[in-house]
């Protein structure tokens, strides 16, 4: 169920992240921001690893983690829903995305927003791996602020 407090604190938190971010970018360069940023959301990484192993113990699998995903961005006022479920892959869309939305609110482009994000998504896969071997969270299809498309999968 869409959280509509959660959203706008979770809006309001990347708004000032964002602001952050463009005055790392302004003042080292976009490439070095997003290295940062990079860096930064590796410790995302390593909690969400941590999480599951906490939440699941030895029975963390696919099934699991798509489930705490959608625990996690709910709790977070994402609103998506999952449109599509295999045992190989689970996609989510989202149609309401605070960091995205706080990103725009900074004054981010649409081109930085989305290659923030790809990164972000991308930063916490090598977590997720150690976890079940063989898994990917990325995004499939950016057209934000309308929606994205999310994919964890099995690339075995």
């Amino acid at each position: 169920m869409y959280n509509e407090d959660a959203f706008n604190a979770t809006k309001d938190a990347f708004y000032q992240y964002g602001q952050f971010f463009r005055a790392v970018a302004d003042e080292l360069g976009l490439d070095k921001a997003m290295k940062l940023h990079m860096e930064a959301y590796k410790l995302y990484g390593a909690d969400a690893e941590s999480m599951l192993k906490e939440a699941y113990g030895d029975k963390i699998n696919l099934k699991a983690m798509a489930e705490f995903l959608d625990e996690t961005l709910r709790a977070g006022g994402w609103e998506f829903q999952m449109v599509e479920e295999s045992p190989k892959s689970y996609l989510f869309k989202h149609t309401k995305c605070p960091e995205c939305e706080g990103l725009f609110m900074a004054g981010l482009d649409a081109e930085t927003v989305e290659a923030h994000c790809r990164k972000s998504v991308e930063t916490v896969t090598p977590y997720l791996r150690k976890l079940v071997p063989g898994v990917k969270l990325g995004v499939r299809k950016w057209d934000a602020p309308a929606y994205c498309e999310e994919e964890l999968l099995l690339e075995k």
